[in-house]
């Protein structure tokens, strides 16, 4: 249906054969007859998605007609609450230190989460089917996360409902899908793109799209919201409760404290998390759309709003250091974002562009030359002894784990921030496959040497994994907490 990758493939086939046919012709005629014949299959093309798209919307229109079920209202997943040590723990001076391989008991590995096709309708393609805004159609700034974001809104062309039943939900469906917010679509399709937000913050910017486009928060943004993400190939379902609109997405892994509604075993999640008893649910999926991915592939790029710059700086290696500043404007993104008890969402973040800028220049200085022994230990000591310590519980008064920018940002962090960073940091810089230990009230770190390490280690898909502790102060590779010395762990593969 998106028309990029197959068109360039087409016209790639139609140039090949032409040419073969036409060797001894005159080229430049051949080139002209060629040009003409692929505008005319990109114009087919367009229509072709522009038909599947009246047709799509016509037809959830047509469903949103008929009586909407009634379904109950799950309460969301909280987050694993980790009882954590008041002070971190620090690693005895007179301690034995290993000096052969120690295989732990055999760990808990989590699965891999399933391997997903790639979309049938690409957002980021998709912005070149739609047409160009008139130049004359007026425009708006709006704020997203400290960043102008200029978008067309006509605001004596909005919606009005009259009651949320279900034909006046559906004669509403039909005149958000008459064109006059193609320009609004494809706005928010090009920030989208620009500012490499992903799914989630896909959501969060259409969300004040609508509000901004009808100037208040309520049904006919609610519905207009639901519009954007679907167009956009997002799945949805839109409920009613006590004459309101809710919005409700299905995401590629479990995310906490969202309630949400079950429907074949699949959780959508109710984006207003306000949300109890019973709703009736429009339970139609918009043609072609897939369940939105918490995973974040790029670190979103908003203005930058400066914090201080810090120091980090090791206890036993002094020249491993670095000043980091960070982006408050990501900070507050971050605030915001879902959480998971997987963490893999966190980890596949990586770190933002204006951090790996500041930090990975000062640390290859220290690095290079090394061994990747050497290297891995340089990292586990940067991470033990230059944030402060504090458990989520006394910082936030609840779990909360952190995206590896967050830890240069906030005064203190804990062991699954210290985990996920020192993954993200021995991966990058130094090229080590990691796996995180999820333990009794602790996580902690392994990483795959090229070659045997003495130590605890633990077996995973037949590689060993050397225990590495970013909490444990002094520690070395190989050395968990005697507490965690015979310990089953539950291992996370990234």
């Amino acid at each position: 249906m998106i028309m990029k990758k197959f068109t360039a493939v087409a016209f790639s086939l139609l140039l090949t054969c032409g040419i073969s046919a036409q060797i001894d012709s005159d080229f430049d005629a051949f080139r002209k007859r060629m040009q003409s014949e692929f505008a005319d299959f990109q114009n087919k093309a367009q229509r072709d998605y522009n038909e599947f798209r009246r047709k799509a919307n016509e037809d959830f229109a047509r469903f949103m007609e008929q009586q909407w079920e009634q379904m109950h209202v799950m309460k969301g997943e909280q987050p694993t609450e980790r009882p954590k040590p008041v002070r971190q723990p620090v690693a005895v001076p007179d301690r034995i230190l290993p000096t052969q391989p120690e295989p732990m008991p055999e760990p808990d590995v989590v699965p891999m989460p399933e391997k997903v096709p790639p979309p049938e309708i690409d957002p980021d393609e998709l912005i070149e089917e739609l047409p160009q805004p008139v130049p004359s159609a007026p425009t708006e700034g709006m704020m997203f996360y400290g960043t102008n974001c200029p978008l067309h809104i006509e605001k004596d062309k909005r919606i009005v409902l009259k009651s949320t039943n279900e034909k006046s939900a559906a004669n509403a469906w039909k005149e958000l899908s008459d064109g006059r917010y193609d320009a609004l679509l494809r706005d928010c399709l090009s920030l989208r793109s620009s500012m490499q937000l992903g799914d989630w913050g896909y959501i969060e910017l259409t969300r004040q799209a609508a509000i901004a486009t009808m100037d208040k928060e309520g049904n006919e943004a609610t519905l207009l919201q639901g519009w954007l993400l679907s167009q956009a190939g997002i799945e949805i379902r839109i409920a009613r409760a006590n004459n309101k609109f809710v919005l409700m997405v299905p995401f590629d892994i479990d995310i906490c404290s969202y309630s949400y509604i079950n429907i074949k075993g699949r959780k959508y999640y109710i984006l207003d998390n306000e949300r109890s008893g019973n709703l009736a649910v429009c339970n139609m999926a918009f043609p072609k759309s897939h369940s939105a991915s918490i995973k974040m592939q790029k670190i979103p790029q908003f203005a930058m709003s400066q914090n201080a710059t810090r120091n980090f700086e090791a206890s036993n290696f002094s020249t491993m250091k670095a000043s980091v500043y960070v982006n408050k404007n990501l900070m507050r993104f971050f605030d915001g974002y879902p959480h998971s008890n997987s963490y893999i969402h966190l980890v596949y973040a990586s770190l933002s562009d204006e951090v790996k800028k500041q930090l990975y220049p000062a640390l290859r200085q220290q690095l290079d030359g090394k061994s990747k022994k050497k290297q891995v230990q340089m990292l586990l000591d940067f991470v033990q002894t230059s944030f402060d310590y504090k458990s989520d519980k006394e910082q936030f008064g609840s779990q909360r784990a952190f995206f590896g920018d967050e830890s240069f940002y906030h005064p203190f962090n804990d062991c699954e921030d210290r985990s996920i960073l020192f993954s993200i940091l021995v991966r990058e810089l130094v090229g080590l496959d990691v796996i995180l230990l999820d333990l009794p009230n602790h996580m902690a770190a392994a990483v795959n040497f090229d070659t045997e390490m003495p130590g605890n280690y633990y077996t995973v898909g037949g590689k060993h994994f050397t225990v590495c502790d970013p909490t444990y102060i002094g520690a070395g590779i190989g050395e968990a907490m005697p507490q965690f010395q015979n310990v089953k762990a539950r291992v996370i593969r990234l």
